[in-house]
């Protein structure tokens, strides 16, 4: 479950719904609305979970590596479980919902035709964002966007085996 956006009563009915659907089974993401855990803190503890409570800032990626399903309030971390090929519950209105890819509840509109995720995508990706090279500051592919992303992802992975730096 990721907590992300600002509506109590939409938070209530996805935790209560997560905890529903999956009894034994509930881990709760808090670093997306890290900010509003407080608030939402005794809606959490309402609901008795025996799986841990995150509340600490982590890897989205890895995280949703362990998914079996994302609760979404209609944040980013929703779109990062369709592209991992999460089954993905939205709460509240977000760009990729509401178009036949997500498990949408009433208060999420619906759209007058579907989209595949590839659709989303593209539309959200390649369409409707434009890419800045951060080092030379023009504008860029999503590809070579994505190529500078992943060196840094890759740089970032190497860097993890460090443990001890000395002299610099």
């Amino acid at each position: 479950v990721a907590l992300d956006r600002d509506d109590e009563s939409a938070a209530a009915a996805m935790l209560a719904a997560a905890a529903a659907e999956n009894p034994r089974r509930l881990v709760v993401l808090g670093p997306f609305l890290s900010d509003h855990l407080g608030r939402l803190k005794s809606l959490i503890e309402g609901l008795r979970l025996r799986d841990p409570v995150i509340a600490a800032p982590c890897d989205p990626w890895a995280a949703l590596g362990g998914a079996e399903r994302v609760y979404s309030l209609g944040g980013e971390i929703g779109f990062f479980g369709l592209l991992a090929g999460l089954p993905v519950a939205c709460f509240g209105p977000a760009f990729y919902a509401g178009w036949g890819v997500t498990d949408d509840a009433a208060a999420v509109p619906r759209r007058e035709f579907a989209r595949g995720i590839d659709e989303i995508f593209a539309g959200a990706c390649l369409l409707a964002t434009r890419y800045i090279d951060p080092f030379r500051q023009v504008p860029t592919s999503f590809e070579e966007a994505l190529a500078l992303v992943a060196d840094w992802r890759a740089q970032e992975r190497a860097n993890r085996e460090i443990g001890v730096c000395v002299g610099m």
